[in-house]
């Protein structure tokens, strides 16, 4: 059945979803879609013996006996298939201009799943024009819009989203054991009225999440090499790179005026591409929306004067014809345009996390190497980490209209083993990727667990459903793709920046997700986005020179524009579930398991 258009008033105060989705000018390139390729064995049939999970599961895991009841069609335990007999579930989607197609027999990842569930889903696609209406009743069985976890508690509370604290014991094993692998306990999902709305992101057991580093900066490589200062290593001897680019016909085509040092976007529609993601770095700790945690307290790390301390040097950088003027209008098409002018080049280094999400052709991601993080005039050298990566995400949900919640569950379940979200950001195992050889190194230094052979990133495709759940975070996928033009040189450099990422981080400067009565969040959220906008506005206007950072006038007026926004009750609602929460905890949410990981001082 092809996907149906749903008519739908739904649910979303969801700046989350909307950043996750492509900006307008961000579709789909020139390039042809991926063919597809049918990845049906034998179709499922009427019912079906449950046989073991290829993930580990080689019998049921079951409560004790008497605490449920499980639903006669399911076969029990996280034995596949998911049903005896043929079921349907109708799934809420969001429309990506990426994905040619979500039909079974056509998309890889669909094909995949119904063989293996036992379950046809039906897509109910939400459409870029459809907006959201609090309050309104949720259509379908699965809800795969991302939401932040305020707004999901507001949904649950307000009987949009079914309770999920029922249906994790008997029909959610494998999401128990990855929350017991990362010392949690199902609690940790918990909204502040106690109860479970919403499911986090999948994640690979063993494996650093690849979410947890997002601000990176990378060099043109060939540039480097005629460059001959090596690799900078502090903010003095990234400028001194900048300079050269500028000045010495970098691209050598004997035009010295057309290339640029530093490019990248203010849209978040390019993940980490903002000059304060990673530049800013070298100044003052902050996690992705400039928030920090000093001495148990959160602050706000763009009203400090480290901050002002960077913003100076960032202006500097612009005034200097150092940086793409044109970086705040700059979207992902932009940028792609200026880091693919190959086989010379003209960006001298872009912030991103990764260039796969710029660009698909192996030939330009290899054109640029990472850079460490780098140190600043004051000595502090900072690379942002995420430890609570995935689990802070409102990833899946069921709405409370759903008839078949448990076979909901379940097929949620079933999309939590490792192999479901490398499938799911991948493409199909042996047609778009393939398991590497032990001892493979990843383009960033770690152990690589996948070997791309069709990108099936930044391109339309068949493969999967994009950045939606089961997919991994967003900033996924740096642990998997392979080192392009691989070397022993190339892998040890590639460790030594991997490393020294590691070195620089400082969970301790990281506040955990947060949870506030319904109340508080939606006061917390309103200030945050005023917050966020103001100080963006005035970031963007300090660093192009529109604003003079350096006059204390300018400053004071900035700050306290913040102030009227409501920074200082912003804050302060904040310190309070942090304190809540156990300030000096690894703590994601209140309740951890046995295994969780102290802060470092």
């Amino acid at each position: 059945m092809k996907p149906r258009r749903a008519l739908l008033a739904v649910v979303v105060i969801m700046a989350t979803c909307m950043l996750l989705l492509p900006a307008a000018g961000c579709g789909p390139g020139e390039g042809q879609p991926t063919e597809p390729v049918s990845t049906t064995g034998i179709e499922s049939g009427s019912a079906v013996t449950p046989v073991p999970a290829p993930d580990g599961i080689d019998h049921p895991i079951l409560p004790k006996p008497g605490d449920v009841i499980i639903h006669p069609n399911v076969n029990a335990g996280g034995m596949l298939p998911v049903v005896k007999n043929k079921e349907t579930l109708q799934v809420l989607i969001a429309h990506n201009d990426w994905i040619v197609s979500y039909d079974y027999r056509t998309n890889r990842l669909s094909t995949w799943l119904e063989d293996r569930t036992n379950v046809h889903v039906e897509f109910l696609v939400l459409s870029d024009q459809e907006t959201a209406s609090f309050g309104a009743p949720l259509q379908g069985d699965v809800c795969l819009l991302p939401m932040d976890r305020a707004t999901a508690a507001a949904l649950g509370s307000s009987g949009v989203l079914t309770p999920l604290d029922g249906l994790i014991l008997p029909y959610a094993p494998r999401l128990r054991k990855m929350l017991a692998d990362v010392g949690c306990v199902p609690s940790v999902l918990s909204a502040p009225d106690g109860r479970i709305y919403t499911l986090p992101a999948a994640r690979i057991s063993a494996v650093r999440d690849a979410g947890s580093h997002g601000m990176r900066l990378w060099i043109h490589a060939g540039y480097l090499e005629r460059y001959g200062g090596g690799l900078p290593s502090t903010t003095e001897e990234l400028r001194r790179y900048l300079e050269w680019v500028r000045d010495q016909d970098a691209d050598g085509n004997g035009d010295p005026s057309d290339e640029w040092g530093w490019i990248g976007a203010e849209s978040r529609s390019t993940s980490f591409s903002r000059p304060t993601d990673f530049l800013m770095n070298a100044f003052v700790r902050q996690d992705s929306d400039g928030y920090t945690v000093r001495g148990s307290r959160i602050g706000y790390a763009p009203v400090s004067a480290e901050y002002r301390k960077g913003l100076s040097w960032l202006a500097a950088l612009m005034r200097d014809g150092l940086m793409d003027p044109d970086y705040i209008d700059n979207d992902s098409d932009a940028i792609r345009a200026k880091v693919t002018q190959l086989p010379t080049g003209a960006a001298g280094c872009v912030s991103s996390a990764d260039l796969a999400f710029l660009d698909g052709d192996p030939t330009v991601r290899a054109s640029y190497i990472p850079v460490p993080p780098l140190t600043g005039p004051d000595g502090i050298r900072f690379a942002w980490a995420d430890p609570f990566a995935g689990l802070g995400q409102a990833r899946a949900s069921i709405p409370v209209a759903s008839t078949k919640q448990e076979i909901a569950m379940a097929w949620l379940d079933a999309c939590y083993d490792e192999e479901a979200p490398l499938r799911a950001r991948f493409g199909e195992l042996g047609t778009d990727w393939i398991l590497p050889p032990s001892g493979t190194v990843s383009r960033l230094g770690t152990d690589a667990r996948v070997d791309p052979k069709i990108e099936t990133w930044a391109v339309r495709t068949y493969a999967h459903w994009y950045d939606v759940f089961p997919s991994l975070s967003i900033t996924d996928g740096s642990w998997c793709s392979l080192i392009l033009s691989s070397g022993e040189s190339d892998a040890k450099r590639n460790m030594e920046v991997s490393k020294a990422y590691q070195d620089a981080e400082s969970p301790s400067s990281i506040a955990p997700p947060l949870e506030f009565d319904e109340e508080t969040g939606f006061h917390v959220a309103d200030w945050r986005s005023a917050i966020d906008q103001t100080a963006r506005t005035a970031i963007n206007a300090f660093i192009t020179g529109q604003r003079m950072v350096d006059v204390d006038e300018e400053w004071d007026a900035y700050t306290a524009q913040l102030q009227s926004v409501g920074l200082d009750d912003c804050l302060a609602a904040m310190q309070d579930a942090y304190d809540r929460a156990g300030a000096g905890t690894a703590a994601a949410f209140p309740s951890r398991g046995p295994h969780a990981r102290p802060l470092d001082p």
